[in-house]
């Protein structure tokens, strides 16, 4: 079960890189599902596209990265076994921090799996079988 938990969490870590991956081409939209180039947030603040653009791609390998490490850790890699649970509420809070800066309306399930792996760790829910 741990190998699967560490698949999920390295899962969740490589589905931020859909935020690259161009879509397939259609008429009228935008050429990829998410986009950097504006935010709900900080482009009211008139915060332009050659800041957001940066921002957004560094605020999104944080997850990918960290998400990378805590399944390592779950895993149970020497040196990660001990520190994936706090490296994995590092990866979910900049996750939603991503989320939220740059919204999109597909991602509530994401929002929904960062707050459930932030509960779950910081209530100690975890059963001993799954991640030691």
């Amino acid at each position: 079960m741990r190998y699967v938990f560490a698949i999920f969490l390295f899962a969740h870590g490589m589905i931020h890189a859909l935020w690259f991956a161009p879509a397939p081409e259609a008429a009228g939209k935008n050429p990829r599902p998410f986009t950097l180039a504006t935010s709900p947030v900080l482009s009211p603040l008139g915060i332009a596209e050659p800041v957001l653009r940066p921002l957004g791609t560094a605020l999104i390998v944080v997850p990918i990265l960290a998400f990378t490490l805590s399944s390592l850790g779950a895993a149970g890699l020497p040196g990660l076994v001990s520190i994936w649970a706090g490296v994995t509420l590092f990866a979910s809070t900049t996750s939603i921090v991503v989320t939220m800066i740059f919204w999109n309306p597909q991602l509530p399930i994401g929002l929904l799996i960062d707050a459930a792996l932030i509960a779950t760790i910081l209530g100690n829910w975890w059963p001993t079988t799954l991640v030691k």
